[in-house]
């Protein structure tokens, strides 16, 4: 960093400029401490010389002592030397006399020695001095560039902490960048989404539009066929042929439009009317029935119930076509495939099993789960089955072979499951009160719904367009949600209180124009939502003449009236009720439920032709519903 550098330059710089003072103090406290062993070791040499000299002048004065001696103590001896000791004596003056000198100028020496170095020390105790007090700047400065060494080293730590924040950010905002171009893709592929529901939804609006016109069409042709046909017959019965004209007329009223309305009047939603009375009611089984299906073309009704019976019923005459058998506890969930071909069951057996239509003939039992099965329904084009259990997992199975293709987590147990018209996309509804949407081909959950309901979901049902998903709940609530956005765009509740949802398992569905809300509830009634107000429209009771127990009692009256016990009676409507056989792996599950509410509704399903609603009931009753 910039400021680093400058600090460091500026430290350098003054390190530069206070050096050069201590360099000249140190060079001359140098020089005085090499004076001062300089005149240190004269001193020595001059005490060494002064000594030698003090030695022989000691030496010359003890010989002196030893001549005059000499002369006292013996006058002979004193004369006979006097001429020797008068050289000698004058040789030692004058030695005498030289040492003195010396001495003297030793002494000179000295003193000037002992000046010198006084002067040195005097000049020594100064500079001493001058460097104490450089000593002691040096140490404050010591001290202040400690300080800033300090500082510099918590400039450098802040540094790197700033470095490690920035690389944080840095590597955060990546992050949130890459999590911004994610969802700006995934943004614009819900838009593409979005654009190909639209321009899908606006082709199914242009075919239903085309073939109601085509429908239209025909009927214009014949009645414009029949007014000729009766011109033509007025003709003849005016010209006497009454058989042929009886024959013909007779050919003319069987002609049996419902066979081109049951193609395409689901598909235009021209007819669809809310149900105001029972067109038939059957006793469908032996216990409670839990689930029941339209197929596609709405002729027939599959039904399955705690008895482990799967039945299909013709709706038009209220008739059992077929008896499916082959689940060993109660059956939660039936549903047809799509194209007409299969039927499927799950239950409390933890399987599922796929029947054809064609042979009535199980083809394949799908086995894997390991709690009992609440939902199992086609994939949009009949080739793949999807499962859901209670051991909060998810399967799906191919249709052709009955192999298990993926195993998805669920996260909690599955009470409903529906794949979307529309096709990769299915929904599942849970006991932990979310809705979670899925990829099919993926495996994936995209979107889990939390905070719907405040108590477990019953049932996630598809618009017949594929863009709302329709829930309902324990907590006697119903809500619609746009699957493209995933928020709630209605609530559908009774205002006077009296919906109630029985079980875990009570389906609520869409009308066929998508314009209604339709469920049942644990007092025995159809409960029907506007979708244009969301207000509840009707409420619709079963009649007395139909209830269980009133079945249950003709049925006996009839049985005592008979001899021998004979077949079933017929129901209210003329329709005949089917003869049940009972199954040894049929224990009734629930009932004190069925004790409690025997009327309580379990499913609804409403025709796709639009005229006609069934419901079931925990007394095993399937009750046909029209206008």
């Amino acid at each position: 960093m910039d400021w680093v550098s400058r600090i460091e330059r500026s430290v350098r710089r003054r390190d530069a400029v206070e050096r050069e003072p201590f360099r000249s103090v140190f060079g001359s406290y140098a020089a005085a401490l090499r004076s001062q062993a300089t005149l240190q070791s004269r001193s020595f040499n001059v005490q060494q010389d002064n000594g030698r000299l003090r030695a022989q002048i000691a030496e010359l004065q003890a010989s002196l002592q030893r001549l005059g001696v000499g002369e006292s103590s013996s006058a002979p001896a004193a004369s006979s030397a006097t001429a020797v000791s008068g050289a000698s004596s004058e040789e030692m003056q004058a030695q005498i006399e030289d040492l003195k000198r010396a001495m003297a100028r030793l002494r000179d020496e000295l003193t000037e020695a002992y000046r010198q170095g006084r002067a040195d020390a005097k000049s020594l105790l100064g500079q001493k001095e001058r460097i104490d007090q450089l000593v002691k700047q040096t140490a404050e400065k010591e001290k202040v560039l400690d300080e800033t060494r300090a500082e510099l080293r918590k400039a450098k730590e802040t540094i790197a902490n700033l470095y490690g924040t920035v690389k944080t950010f840095t590597d955060e905002n990546n992050t949130l960048r890459a999590m911004l171009n994610e969802a700006e893709a995934r943004r614009d592929e819900l838009q593409t989404q979005n654009d190909e529901y639209l321009t899908h939804i606006l082709a199914i609006k242009n075919q239903q539009a085309a073939e109601m016109n085509q429908v239209n069409d025909m009927l214009e042709h014949m009645q414009r066929q029949q007014d000729v046909t009766a011109h033509s017959i007025a003709e003849r019965v005016r010209a006497g042929d009454g058989v042929e004209t009886e024959r013909k007329i007779s050919s003319v009223e069987s002609f049996d439009t419902n066979a081109i309305l049951d193609a395409v009047a689901w598909q235009s939603n021209f007819n669809v009317a809310q149900p105001t009375k029972v067109h038939n009611a059957m006793q469908g089984h032996n216990g409670q029935c839990t689930s029941i299906r339209y197929n596609a073309s709405g002729t027939m009704l599959v039904s399955g119930g705690t008895d482990t019976i799967v039945k299909v019923w013709d709706v038009r005459h209220g008739k059992l076509k077929g008896t499916l058998r082959g689940a060993q506890k109660s059956v939660m969930s039936v549903c047809f495939s799509p194209n007409d071909r299969y039927v499927l069951a799950s239950g409390n057996d933890q399987m599922a099993r796929l029947w054809s239509l064609d042979t009535s003939k199980m083809v394949h039992v799908l086995s894997s789960h390991q709690k009992k099965v609440y939902a199992a329904v086609f994939s949009g084009d009949s080739r793949q089955v999807i499962t859901g259990s209670h051991d909060k997992t998810i399967k799906v199975w191919g249709t052709h072979k009955g192999e298990l293709e993926r195993t998805i987590p669920a996260q909690s147990s599955v009470h409903f499951i529906s794949a979307s018209p529309n096709g990769d996309l299915f929904a599942s509804a849970h006991l932990d009160r979310c809705v979670r949407l899925w990829s099919l081909e993926h495996g994936e959950c995209f979107a889990t719904l939390k905070h719907l309901h405040t108590q477990s979901i019953t049932c996630s049902e598809f618009s017949r367009d594929g863009t709302m998903l329709l829930t309902n709940s324990r907590e006697n609530v119903l809500k619609i949600v746009d699957v493209r956005t995933h928020d709630v765009v209605k609530t559908l509740v009774d205002d006077q209180g009296e919906y109630h949802n029985g079980a875990n398992w009570t389906r609520a569905v869409f009308s066929p124009d998508g314009q209604y809300v339709l469920t049942g509830g644990q007092d025995g009634k159809l409960y029907i939502w506007s979708l244009h107000n969301m207000k509840l429209v009707t409420r619709l009771s079963m009649p007395d003449d139909v209830k269980p127990e009133s079945l249950a009692a003709r049925k006996r009256s009839q049985s005592m009236s008979a001899s021998g016990g004979g077949g079933g009676g017929n129901n209210n409507s003329g329709s005949r009720s089917p003869s049940l056989s009972s199954s040894s792996g049929g224990a009734r599950r629930g009932s004190s439920a069925v004790d409690q509410h025997p009327l309580n509704v379990t499913c609804v399903a409403w025709n796709r032709n639009g005229r006609q609603v069934a419901s079931c009931n925990n007394s095993g009753q399937i009750v046909l519903w029209e206008p």
